[in-house]
C-alpha cells in the first residue's frame, strides 16, 4: 500500500469506512493547502487615480452637496464614498448636465440614500 501523508492518515482514522475517498481528498486538497500549493486569488488592482478622484470630489463637490442636505456631518461622511462611486459609475449620465444641475442631482441622490438607511 502506498504511503499516505500525515493528514490523510489522520482523516482516514477519523473516517475509516471510506479510506480511498478520504485519501483522495486529503492528497488533492489538504496536502496542497498545507504546503501552500493553492495561491490565493490576486486582488483586483485599484485604479491609481481613484484616490485622487475621490479627493477632488470631496474637495469640490461634497461641500456643495452637503449644504443642500439635512444630515449631520457624520451621516454625510458615511454615504460620501457611495455617492462618489455612483457619480463615477454614472458619469456619462451626469456629464451633459450643467454644474448646478449635477450638484442638485447628486444632492437628491444623497437625500434618497440617507432616507433609505
Amino acid at each position: 500500500m502506498p504511503r499516505m501523508p500525515a493528514a490523510a492518515r489522520f482523516v482516514a482514522a477519523v473516517f475509516p469506512s471510506r479510506p480511498q475517498v478520504v485519501t483522495l481528498l486529503c492528497t488533492a486538497i489538504l496536502c496542497p493547502l498545507a504546503i501552500g500549493g493553492f495561491a490565493p486569488a490576486a486582488a483586483p488592482e485599484a485604479k491609481p487615480d481613484a484616490a485622487a478622484a475621490f479627493a477632488a470630489f470631496a474637495r469640490d463637490d461634497s461641500p456643495l452637496i452637503r449644504d443642500r442636505l439635512e444630515a449631520t456631518d457624520r451621516e454625510y461622511r458615511q454615504i460620501e464614498p457611495s455617492l462618489w462611486l455612483l457619480a463615477t459609475r454614472h458619469a456619462a449620465a451626469l456629464e451633459p448636465l450643467e454644474a448646478a444641475d449635477r450638484i442638485e442631482t447628486l444632492a437628491r441622490l444623497a437625500d434618497f440614500i440617507l432616507r433609505m438607511r
